[in-house]
């Protein structure tokens, strides 16, 4: 699914604009309105890298200053989803699902960085409760299943999650198909390639946002 819809789905929640006279939260909210724009401005495929940046430092800076509201750690962690940032992008989703455990599509975004840090199995999981999620027929869901009809799923946003939990279900035959060649041919040099150690491994090769950010 588009990070395109996290943000539509969000956007959705919470309409009013801000009634509380903490100054501080007024112009976060003006910051989240500004990123809003800049998000919805690389389009539905983000293929503008500068206008997700920018939307980055907005959300950025609506957190900064006290605004938590509007599903904003998910559309911020689809942004550093899209720049590479997978890790940070798991610690907002993290953030997202704690706020919003019915969201579906957050536990699908996760699912997508867990699998590029090379946590199958915590990918399957998620994948798992975001099928269970999408199956309800409710007004949060629609939005998602009129994408993914869109793009061709029949069955709406549970097919389109049930295909990617295919895929993900071979990753894990295809990891462990390698493990047990790894095994047998006991090669030294090759344990680092296993199980948790290919986890911390990859882990360690993905980016983190520089310090100083978020």
């Amino acid at each position: 699914m588009s990070l395109f819809s996290i943000v539509l789905n969000g956007f959705g929640k919470g309409n009013a604009g801000p009634t509380e006279p903490n100054k501080r939260w007024a112009e976060g909210y003006r910051s989240f309105q500004r990123g809003e724009e800049h998000y919805l401005a690389g389009g539905e495929n983000h293929s503008i890298a500068a206008h997700t940046q920018e939307a980055l430092d907005c959300f950025d800076s609506a957190i900064a200053l006290g605004f938590e509201d509007r599903g904003i750690y998910g559309t911020r962690g689809s942004c550093l989803q899209i720049l590479g940032f997978d890790l940070d992008a798991i610690d907002d989703f993290d953030k997202a699902v704690a706020a919003d455990p019915s969201d579906c599509n957050v536990f699908f975004m996760r699912s997508v960085s867990k699998g590029v840090v090379g946590d199958l199995h915590g990918r399957v999981s998620d994948l798992k409760e975001a099928i269970r999620l999408a199956a309800a027929d409710n007004v949060a869901n629609r939005p998602y299943s009129a994408l993914a009809e869109k793009r061709g799923y029949r069955d709406g946003v549970v097919g389109m999650y049930v295909a990617e939990m295919c895929f993900a279900n071979q990753d894990i035959e295809s990891q462990e198909s390698y493990e047990r060649l790894v095994r047998e041919c006991r090669r030294p040099g090759l344990a680092d390639q296993l199980g948790p150690d290919l986890v911390a491994r990859k882990r360690a090769k993905a980016r983190r946002r520089p310090q100083g950010n978020g």
